[in-house]
């Protein structure tokens, strides 16, 4: 079964996460991903109903932030990533630079998300409202230094 994922993003593990969760128990209470960048072991496990509960750990904030309105707000969330992609106009390198340089003032999650969907139409993103009961068990948490 092919699960859908929220955003592309270096270094996921979603095409080998099968392969990862032969190593997993049949069923846990718990699971802690650390370094969650888009989360597809995390997505995978749960889209299997592995676990109960499922947290998603790393150091990025914006992903985190990201991470946290997906989980909690989809809907919020797919409305305004849905607006930044109907506003992109003729030249849609100069809007992504536009809001690539607004993400760096404010860090809001969903110009974080246009940056990391490099502009995919809607329905080629595989925004999690299409499988919110996946989320229903997850929780987040950034770890810091501070």
């Amino acid at each position: 079964m092919k699960v859908p994922h929220p955003f592309p993003y270096q270094g996921s593990k979603r095409n080998i996460a099968s392969e990862i969760l032969q190593y997993f128990p049949t069923s846990f209470n718990t699971l802690y991903e650390s370094f969650a960048g888009s989360g597809a072991i995390t997505i995978a496990a749960a889209s299997r109903s592995l676990g109960k509960k499922y947290c998603l750990n790393d150091l990025n904030k914006p992903l985190i932030d990201l991470w946290e309105m997906i989980v909690n707000d989809p809907e919020r969330i797919s409305d305004q990533y849905e607006k930044l992609w109907s506003a992109q106009s003729e030249y849609p390198r100069s809007f992504y630079n536009k809001i690539r340089e607004k993400f760096n003032m404010t860090g809001r999650p969903d110009y974080f998300l246009y940056l990391l969907a490099g502009m995919m139409k809607m329905s080629q993103i595989g925004l999690i409202i299409a499988i919110p009961f996946l989320f229903r068990n997850f929780f987040i948490t950034l770890k810091s230094d501070s």
